[in-house]
């Protein structure tokens, strides 16, 4: 495996904006060997907003059912129940550099810095229903100032507990 990833684990990602993080991952999971890997790949906009954001988005997408992941939009990280994941328990959920969305598939960053710390802390406060009891939570963000002051490791762990396995790199 590769930096805690390997075959046969069953990964969400969320918030994949073109979809390449999922792809590499999936290429990763499922080489050809059938074991038993699930990988959910989402996206918070809908697929028109991404088509118009990442012209080659349907390529990827097509590679990554063609793997036989599971593609999913419009799934918001604070509600996960809205997202029919009711029947997958994840090894792994990762979420590369979460923020709130300003419309036309920008993002919010540093500007609405409480924004982003509410909507991790309400990430934090569903998503553990959705995560094995020795799963990991993958979260990558950037770590110089004014980046670091969201604490983004602090936040999930004060909500999932300090037991929680979360990695922020």
């Amino acid at each position: 495996g590769a930096l805690g990833y390997e075959r046969g684990m069953s990964v969400l990602t969320l918030g994949d904006g073109d979809f390449s993080f999922s792809l590499a991952l999936g290429r990763l999971l499922f080489p050809g060997d059938n074991l038993a890997s699930t990988l959910v790949a989402t996206s918070y906009e809908s697929i028109d907003t991404l088509r118009k954001v990442y012209p080659s988005v349907d390529k990827t997408i097509a590679k990554l059912i063609a793997l036989g992941c599971t593609v999913k939009f419009s799934v918001d990280a604070t509600n996960l129940a809205d997202a029919q994941l009711a029947d997958f328990a994840f090894d792994r959920i990762v979420w590369n550099f979460p923020c709130t969305a300003i419309g036309g598939g920008q993002d919010g960053q540093n500007d609405a810095m409480e924004e982003n710390k509410l909507l991790v802390r309400q990430f934090a406060g569903n998503v553990g229903s959705f995560l094995r009891p020795e799963g990991e939570i993958h979260m990558c963000h950037k770590t110089k100032p004014p980046f670091n002051q969201w604490n983004i490791e602090d936040i999930v762990k004060s909500i999932i507990g300090e037991s929680g396995h979360v990695f922020l790199y």
